[in-house]
């Protein structure tokens, strides 16, 4: 299913806005890099892109954010360093405090994979200084920390740039993300050795996320922050949950009107054929999916993602890589809530706004559903089989949602793999990224090829099955899965 994607469009203005405009556009920009080994030498960008003409204009169209969003989230200097790389993660840190950015700084990580490094660096959304939300200065920011992350060496690969507001207690994460980016540096490069304004580089690095709920006091989307430019390639879909009620209703009406009582599931089949499948649930997450999906690149493997809707509207960068990268992508619900805590037609709102989403962001439809957690109930398989998903199961769980060492995973996964097996782990944590490496060499070494669910079905690994929901039952639960009523 191809579908539009929601991108800027530049609203009509007013005479005294556009003399505003004029003078930020007669700015004059840094000359760009000739040479792309160089270092950036853009670690002061920000401040060289801010004028007083943005900041009165954000000034005068923009409302303050209240202050439930601009609670100040910022740790202390020690607390910014995750742990990962400690050496690596302190000379970020120093190089973005050294640059004083319009955002306060909370987070800034760094991990190694073989040869080349992945950053993160994460900021608060608001103004340091007073709060307020200026999309402006933000993607100055956000261009700067890029700069700084991949100035620190040629080795680093990938860095990932967001920022959030705080969450509340329904949330599953304590932060929300209103703002993201995710870059790889051969395409850094690139942008850079065009014209400098923030709001262009970060057009020519794929979606760039505002969240509706940040530009609705930014001025952006909703006002004359508008005129500063967006990128042309934002990505400010409102999320699915802003009109949740509405998606329950129609899948109220969608089940009203079903056929009654089936559902497909992938059986898996053993045979000579010699592949397995690997599936990799949640997400997408920064650091560790750019982490993953260099493991499976440097491995010559591909891999089925279920992904969870409300993440991939908050990083669509990651989804476009993922898919870009040849990966399949599949449903893993929209919130990731259990079966078993939802009506029937929550769980078929769950299915579809997901693949809703993945549709908007990919232009691709999702074939195949797991359910979280393995969950299943009668009316969840009703809600499914109207869904037109395949639900997909598992034969071999790595359990890293534990976490525990990448060996205990990476045995956990391989236990018992032959052709046909389904490997289920996860993407979120560095365990689980680490153990990915021992699970493909542990397969290999036991003649097992990893593929996705497609590639399966498609050497005759796994068939679909059409079952009655009784029949569904009885099959999930000789095998163990968790049937609820």
């Amino acid at each position: 299913m191809k579908a539009t994607h929601h991108l800027c469009h530049i609203p009509p203005v007013v005479f005294p806005l556009l003399v505003s405009v004029t003078l930020i556009a007669a700015l004059p920009l840094p000359v760009a890099q000739a040479e792309p080994q160089q270092p950036f030498a853009v670690s002061h960008l920000g401040p060289h892109l801010r004028s007083a003409a943005a900041s009165q204009l954000f000034a005068h169209t923009a409302a303050r954010p209240p202050q439930n969003l601009t609670e100040r989230l910022a740790p202390g200097r020690d607390s910014i360093i995750k742990g990962y790389s400690p050496t690596w993660e302190g000379a970020l840190a120093r190089e973005l405090l050294a640059v004083d950015l319009r955002h306060d700084i909370i987070r800034g990580a760094v991990a190694e994979y073989q040869s080349d490094l992945m950053a993160l660096v994460k900021l608060q959304a608001g103004d340091k200084h007073d709060g307020t939300f200026n999309a402006g200065a933000l993607q100055d920011d956000a261009v700067t920390a890029l700069s700084v992350a991949f100035d620190l060496a040629p080795r680093v690969q990938s860095v990932d740039v967001w920022a959030v507001v705080p969450g509340d207690e329904t949330r599953e994460y304590a932060h929300v993300p209103v703002f993201s980016v995710s870059v790889q540096r051969a395409d850094f490069v690139q942008a850079m050795a065009e014209p400098r304004k923030a709001t262009h580089i970060l057009g020519r690095l794929g979606l760039v996320r505002f969240s509706p709920n940040y530009l609705r006091y930014a001025g952006g989307r909703y006002g004359a922050g508008h005129l500063l430019g967006l990128p042309v390639s934002t990505y400010d879909a409102p999320p699915a949950s802003d009109d949740w009620e509405d998606h329950v209703a129609e899948a109220y009406e969608r089940l009203s009107n079903a056929e009654p009582g089936h559902v497909n599931i992938l059986e898996p089949l053993r045979g000579p054929h010699g592949l397995a499948a690997l599936t990799i649930d949640d997400g997408p997450h920064p650091l560790t999916t750019p982490l993953m999906l260099a493991v499976l690149q440097d491995h010559g493997v591909h891999a089925t993602f279920f992904l969870v809707a409300e993440k991939a509207e908050e990083y669509p960068e990651l989804v476009r890589r993922i898919a870009r990268a040849g990966h399949e992508i599949a449903n893993h619900s929209y919130s990731n809530r259990r079966a078993n805590e939802l009506r029937d037609a929550e769980l078929l709102a769950e299915v579809s706004a997901c693949h809703d989403v993945v549709g908007r962001i990919t232009g691709m439809a999702t074939e195949y559903f797991r359910p979280p957690g393995g969950r299943v109930t009668e009316g969840g398989l009703r809600a499914v089989g109207t869904s037109e998903h395949t639900m997909v199961m598992w034969t071999n769980n790595a359990d890293d949602w534990l976490k525990p060492k990448p060996k205990v995973i990476a045995a956990n996964a391989l236990e018992g793999l032959g052709p046909g097996a389904i490997i289920l782990m996860h993407q979120g944590s560095m365990e689980s990224f680490r153990a990915l490496p021992l699970i493909i060499e542990g397969a290999g070494a036991a003649g097992v090829q990893l593929g996705t669910v497609s590639d399966l079905v498609a050497v005759g690994g796994a068939a679909t099955r059409d079952m009655s929901i009784e029949d569904a039952l009885v099959y999930l639960h000789q095998r163990g899965y968790k049937c609820d009523e």
